[in-house]
């Protein structure tokens, strides 16, 4: 969990002999909310005030890591190739939210989500999510990694979810079938990822555009799960 930035209303100097009573204040304030667990309206309020990328895990507020060029790079190639396939089919693409609602105080943001669901222009949260893509990084550790994947799998309407190395042309995808879930592995930059729920698929060769490796290794990261 990362600490709260400053926020407008804490604009003194740092030198201020009043900072520190200012910030013990606020810090108390935010404190008894996180007590309290934050209800889903309460989150959206506090989070559109703050700087950077916020999720609700169990009723508490959490910072994400942020975003570096290539993982970035990797979210607008995969967009592009989606939003591409999926033009006017009902079916609409979008990174950096909405966000996903996974369980009761808990909404996490993809990194890309699918959504077929009847559109709410002001709604925050997707109302029909049927894929979502984590593009991984090396501040996720695989425990974080491992309980978004249980989330989402708890979701029913979420129908597949792809996880994407940075490093390597790598992705793992997993779906929902009859019999609970399957994992379908793809190495290589010649691998096609089929999305059949939505009728789209994937290449690594477009996800991995513009982006250059170095050696590969032999065996998969071990945060990919």
């Amino acid at each position: 969990m990362y600490p709260l930035p400053a926020c407008g209303r804490l604009s003194r100097s740092s030198n201020d002999p009043g900072w520190e009573g200012l910030a013990r204040e606020w810090r108390s304030e935010m404190s008894q909310i996180t007590r309290n667990s934050l209800t889903e309206h309460n989150f959206f309020a506090l989070v559109a005030g703050l700087e950077g990328r916020w999720e609700l895990i169990d009723g508490e507020l959490v910072m994400m890591a942020p975003t570096t060029q290539r993982h970035a790079n990797i979210v607008a190639n995969v967009l592009a190739t989606l939003h591409g396939q999926l033009r006017g089919t009902g079916y609409r693409p979008t990174c950096s939210g909405p966000s996903v609602r996974t369980g009761i105080g808990t909404i996490r943001y993809p990194d890309l989500v699918v959504d077929c669901g009847h559109r709410h222009d002001h709604e925050m949260c997707a109302t029909t999510p049927v894929v979502v893509c984590e593009v991984l990084s090396s501040s996720r550790d695989q425990f974080d990694t491992h309980l978004r994947v249980l989330e989402y799998r708890a979701v029913p309407d979420i129908a597949c979810i792809l996880l994407i190395d940075p490093d390597e042309p790598r992705a793992i995808l997993h779906r929902r079938d009859d019999a609970g879930w399957c994992d379908h592995l793809s190495i290589g930059l010649d691998q096609v990822v089929d999305i059949t729920e939505v009728g789209a698929t994937v290449p690594l060769r477009d996800v991995y555009d513009g982006l250059e490796f170095t050696q590969p290794d032999d065996t998969l990261r071990g945060h990919l799960c």
